[in-house]
This record gives structure tokens, sequence and C-alpha cells, in this order.
């Protein structure tokens, strides 16, 4: 299992910089680590990674969880990647309308496909949660 996950981790060389004083010469290398998620283990994984050179030994420790379910067939819903949910405001999961009160979409509105929008009568009153229209998006 440890020899599959360690494959599934390829180390690149994305970036190095070259430091100096007026006595020492320092190189560094930045590297980018990122897992191979078609052969990485479902579940909880890890692996040590060690890095030798410049009279120097070190080892890294890397923990993932690649999860058994869900999987992109089985995934319904938005998903988060690196901390953002993008979503078309028309793609909602459910729409509610409530009376006279209703979501319409305005095509072509700002920079992505559309917009979304209440529509009904100026005079109506709605109470959030209680009797207003609202969209939905499962996550």
């Amino acid at each position: 299992m440890a020899l599959n996950f360690c494959r599934s981790i390829p180390i690149e060389l994305t970036h190095g910089s070259y430091h100096s004083s007026s006595r020492v010469a320092t190189f560094i290398y930045y590297r980018r680590l990122s897992v191979d998620w078609s052969k990485a283990p479902r579940g909880r994984g890890s692996a040590r990674i060690e890095f030798s050179g410049g009279n120097t030994n070190f080892t890294v420790n890397v923990s993932t969880f690649n999860p058994v379910e869900p999987t992109g067939e089985t995934l319904q819903g938005f998903v988060e990647a690196d901390g953002y949910v993008s979503i078309e405001a028309e793609h909602y999961t459910k729409k509610t309308d409530a009376r006279a009160n209703r979501w319409i979409r305005i095509p072509n509105y700002g920079h992505t496909l559309s917009g979304m929008r209440v529509d009904g009568p100026p005079e109506t009153l709605a109470t959030p949660g209680k009797d207003s229209p609202c969209l939905e998006y499962r996550m």
C-alpha cells in the first residue's frame, strides 16, 4: 500500500531562487507535491518522502484523505474546490415561488450566464423563511 501511495505523489521542481550575501550563497528550491488521486488508496493514507543532498537528509510525512464516497460519478450538487464554490445563479436545485412573488432569470447579467431576481407586485409583502420566494442549491 505504501509503495502505491508513494507512486501517486509526483515531485515537481516548480520554482528556484538564488540569494547571496558577502560570504554565503544560498539556493532555495521550492517543491510542489501533488497527488494522483486515481492511484492513491481510498480512505486515509500516509507516506514518508525522504530528501537528501547538500550534506543533509530530511523526511516529510504526507497524509491524505481520498474518500470512498462521493465519487465524481455519484456526486449530485455543487462542490467546493480550494475554499470556493462557483455556481451559475440559474443552476439552482429547487425554486419556490410564493403567491405573486417569484424568481425570474435575467439573461446575460454580469460576467456570467445569468442572474436571478425576485419579481412581484411592489405592495406584496413577504417574510423570509415563511412566505417568500426561495432558491436552493445542493452542496
